[in-house]
């Protein structure tokens, strides 16, 4: 962001201060990743799956501002193929005066931890977002849901096999708050997340090499994963 001060928008400031000092964190010849979740949605409706729900004008908005604001460039830019994500990926476009441009779309980014939709889908009704990730996170099976090891491979893999060819600049992968939630806590080696920690919208999570070594910034903190993570082709 623009001088790493935090833009003037109607939201927490924790969002401003988290998601601008961790970019002041990753250098700036990296060709690092930023992975986020959609800006505001309008609410989902008990019971309803959601895939339809929107962003509102003001989350529109947001992501355009956001954008505007950044002061790196813009690379490849994935999303889940929920609307709500591309409707993100088409507003940072916007924002930085590029709306040509193609937003590519992926399943790795809406269900890297899903193996059997119609079995996940009644624990997700049944249960709160942050009562299943805690299931996985403790490695507590959960149907229709893989091991959270093999989502979390599933989601870096893809992020770091599709970065762009000029650097440096910041790659996004727009996601949604259950698969950026257990990347973040199993990367970090925590066994449960809480409300507190839950990601807010527009908030993600920076990664980048340097020489060998990964990083990831959260929230305005850098941790060197290298040592935690054994992902097969990412963490050396």
């Amino acid at each position: 962001m623009k001088n790493k001060s935090i833009p003037p928008f109607p939201v927490p400031d924790i969002f401003y201060r988290g998601m601008a000092e961790s970019l002041a964190l990753v250098p700036e010849n990296a060709n690092a990743a930023l992975l986020i979740r959609h800006s505001v949605r309008y609410p989902i409706p008990p019971g309803d799956h959601g895939t339809h729900v929107p962003l509102t004008p003001e989350g529109i908005l947001l992501a355009e501002e956001w954008a505007g604001q950044l002061n790196r460039h813009i690379g490849r830019i994935y999303s889940s193929p929920v609307g709500r994500c591309v409707e993100t990926g088409r507003a940072v476009l916007n924002g930085i005066g590029q709306n040509k441009r193609t937003v590519h779309t992926d399943p790795a980014l809406s269900d890297s931890f899903v193996h059997d939709v119609d079995a996940a889908w009644p624990v997700f009704m049944e249960h709160s977002p942050i009562w299943v990730m805690n299931r996985l996170l403790q490695n507590i099976p959960v149907p229709g849901m893989v091991p959270v090891e093999q989502g979390v491979n599933r989601i870096m893999t893809f992020m770091f096999s599709n970065l762009s060819d000029t650097r440096p600049c910041l790659n996004l992968y727009i996601t949604h708050d259950t698969l950026l939630s257990p990347v973040v806590c199993y990367l970090l080696g925590r066994d449960a997340v809480d409300e507190e920690d839950w990601p807010r919208m527009l908030e993600g999570a920076f990664f980048w090499y340097e020489g060998a070594e990964l990083f990831l910034a959260w929230r305005g903190t850098k941790w060197n994963i290298s040592r935690e993570c054994k992902l097969d082709g990412i963490c050396t």
